[in-house]
């Protein structure tokens, strides 16, 4: 019997806050949505691919020599703007659920404006926006 765990967009955007409210790689929410889907075995699956990708890239930066370093800074610059752009896909995808009233979409605006200056550091930002999210979230109940 085939058994496939699907992740709400609900749980997806708590493993994000989640992860961004804790110490740690960016990519920590892997973790926790391993740990959603299928509990610590999950939990345990996430953590080894957050893992590996390093754990590749030490015996790759042995064997690239000196007269190769700027072949590597291109890919490395390469690399970080894909996955800047797949997070921003990603967001995209996950703003409609999210964003259900037009307070929401105002505090995620000043969350981003807020990020972007680099003045307010993320955990004050998700911590501010759990506190505001969940006034709003009362007055949706009301």
């Amino acid at each position: 019997m085939v058994r496939r765990a699907i992740l709400t967009d609900e749980q997806l955007n708590g493993a994000l806050a989640i992860s961004q409210t804790s110490p740690g790689p960016l990519g920590l929410y892997v973790v926790i949505v391993g740990y959603f889907v299928a509990g610590v075995p999950g939990a345990m699956a996430g953590t080894g691919a957050l893992a590996t990708p390093a754990l590749l890239a030490l015996p790759l930066l042995r064997v690239v020599n000196k007269e190769r370093s700027n072949l590597v800074k291109g890919a490395t610059h390469g690399i970080v703007l894909a996955s800047g752009v797949l997070m921003a896909l990603a967001a995209l995808r996950l703003a409609p659920g999210a964003l259900t009233t037009p307070g929401l979409a105002v505090l995620a605006i000043a969350g981003f404006v807020a990020l972007a200056s680099g003045r307010v550091s993320p955990l004050t930002t998700v911590l501010s926006a759990a506190m505001l999210g969940a006034v709003c979230g009362q007055g949706m109940n009301s």
